[in-house]
């Protein structure tokens, strides 16, 4: 699984929105007005090594954008998916193991669309065990 999937089946999971209604991978859809999109962006090289030394992890970065036509919706859900991705430890349900989801930022007011959402913002460093393990 994508780590994209993986982030928006959590957010899912912990009550934040619904998958492919208003929580999305990788673009952002006309509607709904107030929904959740998440994208990758270039992230660090691995630093862990196996026995062949092959990349045994994958540092990955992701953007959250939160978008709702009233700009105090638009502070409560981003506020409410910052605290649902961010973690340390966990399996998620695709079977990866995460050793953290830590967010960069607290989310920052981006502007408003051309249709007068209001947009909110956030990055996540992410790091993920590759499946040939350690």
């Amino acid at each position: 699984m994508s780590v994209l999937t993986d982030l928006a089946t959590r957010l899912d999971t912990e009550g934040v929105g619904t998958l492919d209604t208003d929580i999305f991978r990788g673009r952002l859809p006309d509607e709904p007005d107030e929904c959740i999109a998440l994208q990758t962006y270039a992230g660090d090289p691995s630093r862990i090594r196996n026995d062949e030394y092959l990349a045994a992890d994958e540092r990955l970065n992701v953007q959250v954008l939160v978008r709702s036509l009233y700009q105090g919706a638009a502070e409560t859900l981003a506020a409410t998916a910052w605290d649902a991705a961010q973690f340390r430890s966990e399996t998620l349900t695709s079977g990866r193991f995460y050793p953290y989801s830590r967010a960069a930022q607290y989310p920052a007011f981006l502007g408003v669309d051309d249709r007068g959402r209001h947009l909110m913002v956030f990055n996540l460093e992410v790091r993920r065990l590759r499946s040939t393990g350690l």
